[in-house]
């Protein structure tokens, strides 16, 4: 039985008790649920993924590394999409 899914906690709360919160591994999984976010439609939820995982990347990951360039490209996605978000809605 997977105790993460029957308790309604995410799998990365799961793996926190397992390994050091500032773990690269958070990275990806952190963007990754900001992506899932994002492509719901949802932007107000991936928003804060993406500053986790950029925070978590910076501190442990080189920055050229490729999971900290996608955490930038996500984080710029989502805001280019924000803002267009708030143009279209104070239009209307």
């Amino acid at each position: 039985m997977n105790y993460c899914f029957s308790c309604n906690i995410t799998p990365v709360h799961c793996i926190n008790k397992q390994i050091p919160p500032y773990h690269p591994t958070f990275v990806k999984s952190y963007n990754n649920i900001a992506s899932i976010c994002y492509d719901m439609g949802d932007l107000t939820k991936a928003m804060p993924y993406v500053e986790l995982a950029s925070d978590i990347g910076q501190r442990s990951l080189p920055l050229d590394h490729p999971d900290l360039l996608l955490c930038k490209n996500i984080f710029e996605t989502i805001t280019i999409s924000f803002q267009w978000f708030c143009l279209i809605e104070n239009k209307y």
